[in-house]
């Protein structure tokens, strides 16, 4: 069986340049997203070098594109601007105490996610840091009830009304060491799905 990777890789950097541009992105910034060189990246746009594996799965992830994408097997999904309810997508926690509900659905090229949290009364839910890239922030609005927000393990309360901001790649988590099911509006970027 004939290796294809030569003909996936001939025009990636061209590809990897029509993202960046598209996205109004500079090098610096995929640079830090991605955490590989701008030397780096400006030689494989100008395709004087060819990057590994692991530098495709960091700039697939930065683009928010699937690898097969990036590597040109498909074309980008036109991009959608209206989501129903029935396009929203639920992750309980494991114990059922909490559930993040994705309400715009992230599209491959999506820069971030909005979503709304749900803790019942004296629970938690925790980061995922492993899903994100070490880069980026969460913004909340409380809706109701009184988070709690432990970031590097100092406690921040958010009352219903008020919102918070916490950077991904810190240790953080939630709480409700309420009597009420705390609900919370968020936009985090890059997004965690």
């Amino acid at each position: 069986m004939p290796d294809s990777s030569p003909q996936r890789l001939e025009d990636i950097g061209k590809r990897l340049k029509q993202l960046r541009e598209k996205r109004n992105f500079t090098l610096a910034y995929v640079s830090k997203l991605a955490g590989v060189s701008k030397s780096a990246l400006c030689m494989i746009e100008n395709e004087n070098r060819t990057p590994g594996i692991y530098t495709l799965t960091r700039l697939s992830q930065v683009y928010r594109v699937l690898l097969n994408d990036l590597l040109g097997q498909q074309e980008e999904p036109e991009q959608r601007h209206i989501f129903t309810k029935k396009d929203r997508m639920p992750f309980p926690s494991d114990d059922g105490n909490a559930c993040i509900e994705i309400l715009c659905s992230t599209e491959p090229d999506s820069l971030m996610e909005f979503g709304l949290m749900r803790i019942k009364p004296k629970s938690g839910l925790l980061s995922e840091q492993g899903t994100r890239l070490p880069v980026g922030e969460m913004l909340g609005y409380v809706i109701k009830g009184t988070l709690t927000l432990i970031v590097e393990g100092k406690e921040y309360k958010a009352k219903e009304g008020e919102c918070f901001r916490c950077r991904n790649g810190v240790p953080h988590n939630f709480r409700n060491q309420g009597h009420v099911t705390v609900e919370v509006v968020y936009a985090s970027t890059p997004p965690s799905v």
